[in-house]
């Protein structure tokens, strides 16, 4: 069980190091945040779209 515990972690921090993962969960979040008012949505789109940028920012590109 502690061996997919942290094949789990092992596969869950690769995924947080993908600027695509950050870019679906921006998605994942503003796709949820359409059923809520629209003042908490203007709300979570801009701390979306910050995070998401500055995670943009600070992640390292791989050259091919």
């Amino acid at each position: 069980m502690k061996q997919i515990y942290r094949n789990f972690l092992k596969w869950f921090a690769d995924r947080m190091k993908e600027p695509t993962t950050w870019h679906g969960l921006n998605i994942l979040t503003t796709a949820v945040g359409v059923t809520i008012r629209p003042e908490i949505m203007n709300a979570i789109l801009t701390l979306g779209s910050a995070f998401s940028g500055l995670i943009l920012i600070l992640t390292k590109e791989e050259t091919r």
